[in-house]
């Protein structure tokens, strides 16, 4: 159980200045002697999952029960020996009114937040919509990073990338746009390299936990990778992210956690920025053959900061092949005259 509490350091330790967004699903209280506990109702869907995480304060050591329409315990959670927060995860399989209780353990009182939140089944991990990462070619860098793609393809587009970046964000139809049409013809390959910039640390602990889920089933890290766009997109990328994203996914929490803190691809990846002169997100460099990454240069402007256009992109890829077309040909012809 202690394993379990590493991501509620990070990720928990935050929660009390997180909460105040979300004011239409928190429940803030005190347990005392006289009241000793709270609860409240919710109605709630068979098929979703019931998120419930609780910050202590005041030496509150809080505990949480929930009880379904029928009147009986479905599920309850309690902190560890000096800890003052706890979480739940409840698959709904009854739709109607569940209670939700808070209280204090053994007799201690305090004042507490809680938030609550149904979580509805995750969305297809889908490339613009049309094809899944998962039907392409899976494989990793000498390194760790993850790519998609022929592994003999000539061209390597190197993504940059912090998945709730304001311009990642933006930028991400186009990569989408270009494994379509690039790296699903064989043409090219996509690297995703992790580069924290306006996630965090936050963004850090989502890295770790794709990283955990891959090596617990090969190709979660993509579906991962998607899911975390949606919830960008969405808004849901906050400090309760993932607990979303180990339920969405299906994921062990217990095996998560415990394989968290030696999940460290996205060190690797910043100092593998770091040493190609990256310094913020969305940037994009690009390896010919198996040449050093380079910046993408293209009409006599280098693309040295920042993400190129899609038409940018494109056009030096097409370029690179008609080079290497014009000097296969040229070989060809020298090797057959007299």
């Amino acid at each position: 159980m202690l394993r379990r509490l590493l991501i509620l350091t990070l990720v928990v330790s935050c929660l009390l200045f997180v909460l105040p967004a979300f004011a239409q699903e928190v429940q803030q209280g005190e347990i005392t002697a006289e009241a000793a506990f709270l609860e409240y109702e919710l109605d709630l869907e068979a098929g979703t999952s019931l998120l419930a995480v609780i910050q202590g304060a005041d030496g509150l050591s809080p505990l949480l029960f929930v009880y379904a329409p029928s009147g009986g315990i479905v599920a309850h959670a309690s902190t560890e020996a000096g800890q003052n927060s706890t979480y739940l995860l409840h698959q709904v399989t009854e739709s109607g009114t569940y209670r939700v209780r808070a209280r204090g353990a053994d007799d201690t009182v305090g004042a507490f937040q809680l938030l609550t939140e149904p979580i509805t089944d995750a969305p297809a991990a889908l490339v613009a919509d049309t094809l899944a990462y998962t039907d392409l070619p899976q494989s990793r860098t000498a390194d760790g990073a993850y790519v998609l793609g022929d592994p003999d393809a000539p061209i390597t587009v190197i993504e940059f990338a912090d998945w709730v970046c304001p311009h990642c964000v933006d930028y991400h139809p186009a990569m989408d746009q270009f494994i379509l049409d690039y790296v699903a013809t064989g043409q090219a390959k996509f690297e995703f390299r992790i580069f924290p910039t306006a996630g965090g640390q936050l963004t850090a602990v989502m890295a770790a936990l794709a990283e955990c889920a891959d090596n617990a089933q090969a190709g979660t890290f993509w579906q991962a990778h998607a899911l975390y766009y949606h919830y960008a997109e969405t808004g849901l990328y906050d400090s309760l992210v993932p607990f979303r994203a180990i339920e969405a996914l299906n994921l062990d929490f217990d095996a998560m956690a415990t394989c968290l803190p030696t999940a460290m691809q996205w060190q690797t990846d910043v100092q593998f920025g770091r040493d190609n002169a990256i310094s913020g997100t969305p940037a994009v460099l690009i390896r010919y053959g198996e040449g050093e990454p380079e910046p993408i240069v293209y009409d006599g402007v280098s693309y040295d900061q920042g993400a190129p256009a899609y038409d940018v992109l494109t056009a030096v890829i097409e370029a690179a092949q008609s080079a290497a077309e014009a000097t296969a040909e040229a070989t060809a012809e020298a090797t057959t005259q007299p």
